[in-house]
């Protein structure tokens, strides 16, 4: 055990990210538990991870995986995940992110009080190492710390969220979860990814739910993302914007999503 380790456990999923390894696992020395479920990399990833004090290294369970080995159901991996930790307190990182020093402030604090909860944290983007410019609300809050008590686990193949129990208390951090940008390459593989998930998990989908659920959802998201585009280049604010390469993959995506899950091929 390291010293002065926070007795915190979080999942780390990986595959191939020696890119980003670095500087998560300098930002989660503290952190006592790392459970990091590999997804078959090649390029040092596994053993890097082997040299870490607080990580033990597992495989992604097969089930959870396509024939390429890429993962087909993030929740199941999940599960996998939290069915090995030590602690009863969860922290989700991912390998593509950085804690702050103020996040890990505040989780040694809500730790050592013991009283379960639901703890979301916003996230901030980093473009060469300085903050994005943002809209005043604009920064993405999600569920990053949480005790097992208060959940029974993760649901949904992509995009996966925690199933919350009623009555558990939900609470904010004042706190950032640092992630540096990466390439438009990079996200249209993931998002591509993606999309062959939602696609294969809607064929089912009857054309009133897929209308309610992923067309206006996805329309108002397009319609959103464009004001933002627009707004945010008003500031009067010094800093990098978001890449407008970067914002077109995400409307990409949103859009290919409701074309190939539309039970009526209009398209």
């Amino acid at each position: 055990m390291l010293a002065q380790t926070i007795p915190v456990s979080t999942i780390l999923l990986t595959r191939n990210s020696m890119a980003s390894l670095a500087r998560y696992f300098a930002s989660m020395q503290s952190i006592e538990d790392i459970i990091v479920l590999d997804g078959g990399s090649t390029d040092g990833t596994q053993e890097l991870v082997r040299r870490q004090p607080n990580c033990r290294l597992y495989q992604q369970d097969k089930i959870f995986l396509d024939h390429q080995g890429y993962i087909k159901d993030f929740s199941g991996v999940r599960n996998q995940g939290y069915a090995l930790a030590r602690h009863p307190w969860i922290l989700c990182i991912d390998a593509d992110e950085e804690m702050s020093e103020s996040l890990l402030a505040q989780i040694r604090e809500i730790v050592a009080q013991a009283e379960p909860a639901i703890y979301y944290v916003r996230r901030r983007f980093t473009l060469n190492g300085k903050m994005v410019v943002v809209l005043g609300g604009s920064t993405s809050d999600q569920v990053r710390l949480f005790h097992r008590s208060c959940v029974t686990g993760c649901v949904r193949p992509v995009h996966e969220r925690l199933d919350i129990l009623p009555g558990s208390p939900r609470k904010y951090l004042d706190a950032d979860i640092i992630v540096p940008l990466g390439t438009a390459s990079s996200l249209r593989r993931k998002y591509d990814r993606y999309l062959a998930i939602e696609v294969m998990a809607s064929d089912t989908i009857a054309f009133r739910r897929w209308f309610r659920w992923i067309f206006l959802r996805n329309i108002v998201a397009i319609m959103r993302r464009i004001m933002v585009i627009v707004a945010v280049r008003l500031i009067p604010a010094t800093g990098p914007r978001y890449p407008l390469r970067l914002e077109w993959e995400q409307i990409r995506y949103s859009w290919l999503l409701l074309v190939r899950c539309c039970p009526i091929k209009f398209f």
